[in-house]
């Protein structure tokens, strides 16, 4: 079975075409969007509302390290200009004349291991380098969900009152079943960081995650047999499962 998987923007791919992917191995580095408040005011030593006369970058505008972005000639002979240069690149988000203060988003040097909730084998990687095609390996058994929300995987665990995280890594991939889902359920699936959820009912639905509603019978065919490994593919309304 072929799936693919979109590619975040500002990310680096380990991955190449060829490459066998475990569940957890890392697939890709991703860098976070941050934003950086500066107090033009006080780098040029002026007032408040004085920032747009000197301003030499408006919002939106892109900026590198390095480049101008507001520069305040000097007042008299004898004092000096003052110049502020872009600490970060990224893009103007917002001038504030009340304020003084000006807002870089940009996206951190610090990237993320984003790591598979998948186990199969890239087959392709579109020329962009935005969209991959995995061929996952064969599974144990399959069916049709009832509904299903997303697509993902990861390790399979039944949810009780005892469940803990099953590791410190915040990445690595877990779906969880639970018979009922509640409020109270869905509350102790964020706190375990839960990557999904298989449910038989339910009264109310996470916005969070991935999640599939199957029947009771399959449900307990499932915690039966003893799977280890779960991937759920909105795309074909599918569960498929691997011990």
């Amino acid at each position: 079975m072929k799936i693919q998987i979109p590619v975040p923007a500002h990310s680096q791919l380990i991955v190449r075409v060829g490459s066998n992917v475990a569940l957890d191995d890392p697939i890709l580095q991703l860098h976070t969007l941050s934003h950086l408040k500066i107090n033009l005011a006080n780098e040029l030593g002026c007032k408040n509302v004085e920032i747009i006369r000197y301003l030499q970058k408006t919002i939106t505008d892109a900026v590198a390290v390095g480049d101008l972005i507001a520069k305040k000639p000097k007042s008299w002979i004898f004092s000096k200009s003052k110049k502020f240069l872009a600490p970060v690149s990224g893009t103007i988000e917002s001038i504030s004349h009340e304020t003084g203060e000006i807002i870089i988003s940009h996206y951190t040097p610090e990237a993320e291991l984003i790591v598979a909730d998948f186990e199969g084998k890239i087959i392709s990687i579109d020329k962009f380098g935005k969209l991959l095609t995995i061929e996952l390996k064969s599974p144990t058994s399959r069916f049709k969900a009832t509904l299903i929300n997303g697509i993902g995987g990861g390790r399979m665990k039944k949810l009780d009152e005892n469940s803990q995280s099953l590791s410190n890594n915040f990445n690595q991939s877990t779906i969880y079943l639970v018979e009922n889902l509640t409020p109270l359920t869905i509350a102790q699936l964020k706190d375990l960081k839960a990557n999904g959820c298989i449910f038989v009912t339910n009264s109310s639905l996470p916005q969070e995650m991935i999640y599939a509603q199957i029947k009771k019978s399959e449900f307990d065919k499932i915690i039966h047999d003893k799977h280890k490994m779960i991937f759920l593919n909105e795309a074909s309304s599918e569960i498929i499962l691997y011990k």
